[in-house]
């Protein structure tokens, strides 16, 4: 595949020069992330409806292999204004999962609904960070892990534990 090709496919998911930059600085292409004291290895998926609002609880590992059950929650929301995936419990994060929510943001923006991060861990945020998604994606503190902001309204999140 040529570079242009390279380029334009990137920028249908997202990313940005830096983005790449900062994955490929950091080894994020090959290098998964552990996050401390989470050992749960198949990443489940609940679903929960509040409202319009899809709240998707993650719990497990975020990695190459592990998507395919996000994927089908979030293509699956068809009668909501807006889906946020809960990471508190994702004890791993890797490159292909990135590209994973990437894409899925982009398809829910296809649809007018929107897309929200929340409870997003120290380390999954460095990742994040690092690769300069934190521009594209909108992720709600640790603090505000219990509501989202939708449509210019705080929505009461339930817990995902």
């Amino acid at each position: 595949m040529s570079n242009s090709n390279t380029k334009s496919h990137d920028k249908a998911k997202g990313l940005t020069s830096d983005s790449r930059q900062g994955i490929r600085k950091h080894g994020l292409i090959s290098q998964v992330l552990v996050l401390e004291g989470l050992g749960d290895f198949m990443l489940k998926v609940h679903k929960k409806k509040l409202g319009d609002v899809i709240v998707l609880c993650l719990n497990g590992q975020l990695v190459t292999g592990e998507t395919a059950t996000l994927r089908e929650a979030v293509l699956s929301v068809v009668d909501g204004v807006a889906v946020v995936l809960d990471l508190a419990r994702v004890s791993r994060i890797d490159a292909r999962a990135l590209g994973v929510l990437l894409e899925l943001r982009a398809w829910t923006q296809s649809k007018g609904i929107e897309f929200r991060l929340t409870n997003v861990t120290r380390l999954v945020r460095q990742v994040v960070e690092i690769t300069r998604l934190d521009s594209v994606f909108e992720i709600a503190s640790r603090d505000d892990g219990r509501s989202a902001r939708v449509r210019g309204q705080h929505v009461a999140l339930p817990t995902c534990v």
